[in-house]
């Protein structure tokens, strides 16, 4: 069952890229969960998220998607015309709680000043 779909075009070329976010499955067997990312269209194959339960396992596959957009270089562009705006927030896990804090405090700081900076330009 897909969550969500997002689709991509190419800065490039004519190329579109659409992205599936399937909904997380449980595997007795490795007593975990995964979840699958689906790419169509200019790529094709298919990424996974893992976690100890359905959530992670879909935070999971978010950071697999950025990861994999970084690491290929691929010019696709969503919304904008900037290549590389994908829409995909960056997720940090596997790290002390209290760090998490501290980036999120920075981060938030950093969007305010750079909206108080543009509103004045």
């Amino acid at each position: 069952m897909s969550v969500a779909v997002r689709k991509f075009r190419s800065a490039e070329s004519d190329g579109e890229l659409t992205l599936e976010l399937s909904a997380p499955i449980y595997v007795p067997e490795d007593d975990a969960w995964i979840c699958a990312v689906t790419l169509s269209g200019a790529e094709s194959g298919v990424l996974h998220g893992y976690g100890v339960d359905s959530l992670a396992a879909l935070i999971a596959a978010l950071e697999v998607i950025r990861t994999h957009f970084r690491s290929t270089g691929g010019n696709w562009l969503w919304l904008s015309d900037v290549p590389g705006d994908l829409g995909m927030p960056a997720v940090f896990t596997g790290i002390d709680h209290r760090l998490t804090s501290v980036i999120e405090t920075v981060v938030s700081a950093e969007i305010q000043r750079y909206y108080l900076y543009n509103a004045s330009t």
